[in-house]
């Protein structure tokens, strides 16, 4: 006959619930979490410009027609800067982060703060 503690009874359950977390974290990674594979980004004509589409597993997620972050809705000026966005905004997406884009991310993708081209 085993005897068992309170603290081995903890230790126990505290080993079960690590695993159940670990367990929970690859399954989401596995099957819920962006991937490479699963994020596309297209750049696309608007009317003065360019925008970007992402898509998740083949459907559309985000449609950006316009520059985000800075006022007014104004496409980006040419086809690099939109794919320079997009491509950011796919990073973010696989880093677990919101796909948001400030006013910095825009001035790297080639685009001043009134959405002309550096």
């Amino acid at each position: 006959m085993t005897i068992t503690t309170k603290k081995t009874k903890s230790y126990k359950l505290l080993l079960l619930s690590l695993a159940i977390a670990v367990l929970s974290l690859i399954v989401y990674r596995v099957f819920y979490s962006p991937s490479t594979e699963t994020l596309n980004v297209k750049t696309f004509r608007v009317s003065g410009g360019w925008g970007y589409q992402i898509y998740v597993q083949q459907k559309l997620y985000i449609d950006q027609p316009f520059i985000p972050a800075i006022p007014g809705k104004k496409p980006f000026p040419d086809r690099m800067s939109a794919l320079r966005a997009a491509k950011t905004v796919k990073a973010k997406l696989l880093r677990g982060q919101r796909p948001e884009l400030t006013i910095d991310d825009i001035l790297k993708t080639g685009v001043d703060s009134l959405g002309n081209s550096n």
